[in-house]
């Protein structure tokens, strides 16, 4: 059938999204080890200098569940992010970015909807914990 403009451009992220992370990880890990995956999440979205600012930590799932946390590390002043893969790690950051920082990341063409405007220094979340309510 005929595809939009707005169809054409959901496949090509998808296909983009895919090969990003077909590509980032050796073949010798077969899920690739989270941590470099958010630290290098957090460089694309926020900035090198904030891969720092963040404590990053891998945690059990969730009765074969996916699972984040946030949390703060009051002792050493920064949020910690927690979560059982990349992608709950990635949903950790999404979340405090949300709700402790008050910011959003949207699909906009080059970061139009984007508000990243991030309150410095970095809020210290109260702890959170969200497992899916599904299996993937």
């Amino acid at each position: 059938g005929v595809k939009t403009i707005g169809d054409i451009m959901k496949c090509l992220a998808v296909l983009a999204i895919c090969a990003l992370f077909s590509s980032a990880q050796p073949l010798s890990k077969p899920f690739g080890d989270p941590l470099p995956a958010i630290e290098g999440l957090v460089t694309r979205i926020l900035g090198e200098s904030y891969v720092s600012k963040f404590g990053y930590e891998v945690i059990p799932d969730e009765e074969g569940k996916d699972v984040f946390e946030v949390d703060a590390d009051q002792q050493a002043k920064k949020p910690i992010l927690r979560g059982n893969n990349g992608v709950s790690l990635a949903s950790a950051l999404n979340f405090y970015l949300k709700y402790s920082c008050n910011c959003a990341i949207s699909w906009g063409r080059h970061g139009t909807g984007d508000q990243l405007n991030l309150p410095q220094p970095l809020p210290l979340p109260a702890k959170q914990r969200v497992a899916s309510p599904v299996k993937y």
